[in-house]
């Protein structure tokens, strides 16, 4: 192998090590704190809170593609809910999202597909919302992404915990 091919290959290894760990932390977190550790998918008959209405569903998706798409981290970092902003740095967010617009390049074509309820603590409940969408222009782009947004609700209001987007290969 080639130094250059060995590089690559190192660098790509590095990129998704540091992804998995990411994800891994803020999964193993999110998991200590919900009272009900296993996540359980809503049958399809069943929705979402009413303030989830199809705008919502669809404006978080659209707001996160446009943030990654610009690279507008400052918009991404100010997404998420003050409940979890003091939990992330800005400059790993920076680092991450240009990690990811180098692997998987940009998003578009972003549907909903399904949620999962995650459980609930001191009155909030935690939800992932799954999105199926496009990756191109990035060395490791594929036909299609899955792109959870999760989300925390109180009361009548709601804010941003988490985004995780998983290649599918």
């Amino acid at each position: 192998m080639s130094d250059n091919s060995s590089k690559t290959v190192r660098l790509l290894l590095c990129i998704i090590t540091v992804l998995l760990l990411v994800n891994l932390v803020g999964t193993g977190w999110i998991a200590t704190k919900v009272v009900n550790q296993n996540s359980v998918t809503i049958d399809a008959s069943e929705t979402l809170p009413e303030i989830f209405n199809d705008k919502v569903i669809s404006g978080l998706y659209d707001n996160f593609e446009e943030a990654i798409n610009s690279e507008n981290y400052q918009g991404l970092y100010n997404s998420f809910d003050p409940f979890i902003k003091p939990q992330l740095d800005f400059n790993d967010l920076i680092q991450l999202g240009a990690k990811f617009r180098s692997s998987f390049g940009s998003l578009s074509e972003g549907a909903y597909s399904h949620y999962e309820y995650l459980g609930s603590e001191k009155g909030r409940d935690w939800y992932n919302i799954i999105y199926i969408a496009k990756s191109s222009g990035g060395k490791l782009a594929t036909p299609s992404v899955e792109v959870t947004i999760g989300v925390i609700t109180l009361g009548e209001t709601y804010g941003i915990s988490k985004y995780n987007i998983k290649g599918n290969f």
